[in-house]
């Protein structure tokens, strides 16, 4: 895939995020509460270890981004596959956004996740190609993704070294698009095979659609 964007509130009205931080390899759920007096306050809860979730890479946009201290991220996004946008400034920058559902182990819950950076770019381009690659075998369905490690990406420029960690994105396996994500709710049932007379032991929980 060639990565070829919504604007959120401060108020409690906006889907929350996913956000992986490529300085540190590490992914954190963006948790948004009230306290007593009604303000609103962020919470990074860190999901690294045993994350999974249930991508839709089937919708996923591109086009520019702009993150940027004391304003909404800003989004100019197209559907993958079209041609890209204008960039609206020279701070705004190529990006993506896809929406996820998380395992239960890291939430469970409906996350939007975007992203500029260059070593999240990447391994997301080979995800999608992944994705493209078992999609056919798999009409209707999404893919169960796991972070399974990083990979260090060295830049240099101006005399200056850095380093950023890429997410290893690896699919598990297949499921039902939840109905969080637009899947139907009888989906399962009306796709489901005619029973057979010895069915095989029932798979154990962790291949099981139900950590979603």
């Amino acid at each position: 895939m060639a990565l070829g964007l919504n604007t959120g509130s401060s108020g409690g009205d906006f889907t929350p995020v996913l956000k992986y931080d490529a300085r540190s390899g590490r992914a954190f759920r963006v948790d948004r509460s009230q306290d007593s007096s009604g303000a609103w306050q962020t919470d990074n809860v860190e999901v690294t270890n045993g994350f999974t979730a249930v991508m839709d890479l089937e919708n996923i946009q591109v086009g520019w981004l702009l993150f940027a201290s004391g304003i909404a991220p800003q989004m100019t996004l197209v559907p993958l596959g079209s041609p890209l946008p204008p960039s609206p400034s020279d701070q705004h920058k190529q990006g993506f956004k896809m929406m996820m559902k998380l395992g239960k182990g890291s939430g469970g819950d409906l996350r939007e996740f975007a992203s500029t950076s260059k070593a999240v770019l990447g391994a997301v381009d080979d995800l999608h190609t992944a994705y493209q690659a078992g999609a056919k075998e798999n009409p209707g369905k999404l893919p169960v993704v796991a972070i399974t490690g990083t990979k260090p990406i060295e830049t240099k420029g101006q005399g200056q070294k850095s380093v950023n960690y890429a997410p290893i994105f690896e699919i598990q396996k297949w499921i039902d698009r939840p109905a969080e994500l637009g899947g139907a709710a009888t989906a399962k049932a009306e796709e489901a095979p005619a029973p057979k007379p010895a069915p095989a032991p029932a798979p154990a929980a962790a291949d099981s659609d139900e950590e979603f």
